[in-house]
């Protein structure tokens, strides 16, 4: 049985990573700024950057990067968050048009 302070862990990590896959900044912003941890993971060993990346939300993109998101980290697959971001065409076109910046960021780490 779980202790009320593992609940609330799993609560928060489940809403920052709902919040980033659903591309809602001003959400993920306010749950880090209350204690919510960019680096916890899922199930699956995927981290709330992973899970943007799933959505290709840019703005969310460039946020975790700017806030020092591991773009290295990999999920229990092996997947980074830049191969789960082309893991899907549309995301690619994203990537695409907001590539010199994101790419910048990247470089940077």
């Amino acid at each position: 049985m779980k202790t009320k302070a593992q609940q609330l862990i799993v609560g928060v990590r489940h809403r920052l990573m709902l919040a980033a896959f659903s591309g809602q900044l001003s959400s993920v912003k306010e749950l880090c700024h209350y204690g919510a941890d960019r680096l916890l993971v899922d199930n699956y060993g995927a981290t709330a950057f992973h899970w943007t990346m799933d959505s290709g939300h840019c703005p969310l993109v460039t946020w975790f990067l700017e806030h020092g998101a591991d773009v290295s980290a990999t999920d229990f697959n092996g997947w980074t968050p830049l191969l789960r971001l082309c893991e899907f065409a549309s995301q690619c076109s994203r990537w695409l048009k907001f590539r010199s910046k994101i790419q910048s960021l990247f470089l940077v780490r």
